[in-house]
């Protein structure tokens, strides 16, 4: 069995615009570096992400922390517990 942490998107709508799987492929345990944002059809924010996969939980945990990731914003860019607030 492996295991696999996730780094999601920090807002909605936004898109992985790149990331550095090199940077943790040599961390112990790492056996893939894999963007699942594209297993989504297009689907952005929440679904957006990219996973490690590891022979343990903690490596792989480690290693998605370590991770560099750069996004796209997306439409969700500006949104703000304000402007929430104020739709409601």
């Amino acid at each position: 069995m492996v295991y696999a942490a996730l780094t999601m998107a920090p807002m909605i709508g936004a898109t992985v615009a790149a990331f550095d799987g090199d940077a943790v492929r040599r961390m112990p345990g790492v056996l893939a570096v894999v963007d699942v944002s594209s297993a989504l059809e297009g689907r952005t924010g929440a679904g957006a992400g990219v996973a490690v996969v590891a022979s343990t939980w903690w490596q792989a945990r480690q290693a998605a922390q370590a991770l560099p990731v750069a996004w796209q914003p997306g439409e969700g860019a500006a949104l703000s517990s304000a402007a929430v607030l104020a739709g409601l």
